[in-house]
């Protein structure tokens, strides 16, 4: 069970169990309280991807991080690229398709601008050298790995909360 709530606009429904929701994603308008990360996962993802099976689940996960890391990658050039004092290997790196394979760099990458990349598109996952640099991942390899990643940009914030009245962390 998840539920979606404003914060701005009430608190937090209560648990039908009893006791604090084990988990909570709060993105910038909402917040959602579920029992499962799954739960979490499939409000980012869409509601089927609660029946799915790994393989499909991670499918979809990775369709997710492709469009989350493209959405990403234009909000960071929008705000601090000049297309025209860029090579032409620059701008293929940050603005080439996610999710149509690993972008290739030579060297790793230095540029002020982060580049934001998939995760599974480099090794161990494929034969693909992870890049270094100035590069942020979007990791839809496992549930929660997925959602840290994305807390780890200030995409959402992901909360667990810790039994025995310690609260949540991230």
């Amino acid at each position: 069970m998840q539920i979606t709530f404003d914060p701005a606009q009430s608190a937090a429904p209560a648990r039908p169990s009893g006791g604090a929701w084990p988990f909570s994603l709060v993105t910038a308008t909402t917040t959602i309280v579920a029992e499962s990360i799954t739960e979490l996962v499939a409000h980012l993802v869409g509601e089927t991807y609660v029946g799915l099976d790994d393989d499909q689940a991670l499918l979809a996960r990775y369709d997710a991080a492709c469009t989350i890391a493209g959405m990403t990658q234009a909000l960071y050039c929008e705000t601090a690229l000049d297309p025209a004092a860029e090579t032409e290997e620059t701008l293929t790196a940050l603005l080439s398709d996610r999710g149509q394979g690993a972008v290739e760099l030579q060297g790793p990458w230095t540029h002020e601008v982060p580049l934001v990349l998939v995760r599974t598109d480099y090794e161990p996952f494929t034969e693909m050298s992870v890049p270094g640099g100035n590069v942020v991942f979007v990791d839809p390899s496992h549930e929660r790995v997925f959602l840290e990643s994305l807390d780890r940009f200030g995409f959402v914030s992901f909360l667990v909360h810790q039994p025995l009245g310690k609260g949540f962390s991230g």
